[in-house]
């Protein structure tokens, strides 16, 4: 890679490593006080993560399809609102290039977490590929299916999505779980290939110790 390159993928990585410091999770719902200290205390991440809590992750592409920005906007700390009764957001930093992302857990009432994850699970399955309004940026989506996290909570909905990033190549897995009246988001994303066993640990480090002690 030539030194112009190899600077202006810093600049990248760093950018989305970045993403979400200084901006506050904005929703209608409370935020619970609760689930901010529980994303503070998670302690089964993996090596090298760390956690922003009271600072919601942005995600580094705004997409043209309205399906595919609802089903970013929820680890970002934008749960669908229908019966939303408390909420929570954090940014994740990792240690490999361009790692980070998000995670929202949100909690319903009156049994609309069901109703919240088919709305999200619905817009997983039908954005089938990101692109921007401008710059060098194309990610084709595929639903996962058959993955280890499957087992986790009541409902589990999962995708991939993977191409270039300003012309980089860069992967993000994006998975929600619902646990009784509980909405988990995750984003794990990163420049390259993601480590698929990482992501599995992220997922389980939060639904594993959020639930219980969030409301």
């Amino acid at each position: 890679m030539s030194g112009g390159r190899l600077v202006t993928c810093i600049v990248i990585c760093g950018a989305v490593v970045a993403c979400g410091a200084g901006n506050t999770t904005r929703s209608a719902a409370p935020t619970s006080s609760g689930a901010v200290d529980v994303l503070r205390e998670l302690s089964r991440l993996p090596d090298g993560f760390s956690v922003r809590p009271r600072h919601s992750w942005r995600s580094p592409v705004r997409p043209a399809d309205e399906r595919c920005r609802t089903m970013l906007a929820a680890p970002a700390g934008h749960p669908p609102e229908r019966g939303l009764r408390t909420h929570a957001a954090a940014a994740l930093h990792g240690n490999r290039v361009g790692e980070g992302g998000g995670v929202s857990v949100a909690v319903y009432g009156g049994g609309h977490s069901s109703t919240a994850f088919g709305e999200l699970s619905r817009a997983l399955a039908r954005c089938e590929e990101i692109v921007p309004r401008k710059g060098d940026t194309r990610l084709t989506v595929k639903r996962l299916t058959g993955e280890r996290i499957d087992d986790i909570g009541d409902d589990v909905a999962a995708a991939r999505l993977r191409g270039k990033l300003n012309g980089y190549p860069y992967e993000m897995r994006v998975i929600f779980v619902r646990s009784g009246t509980m909405l988990i988001s995750v984003a794990h994303a990163g420049m390259g290939r993601l480590d698929p066993h990482r992501t599995e640990q992220l997922v389980r480090a939060v639904a594993d110790e959020v639930p219980g002690r969030a409301e």
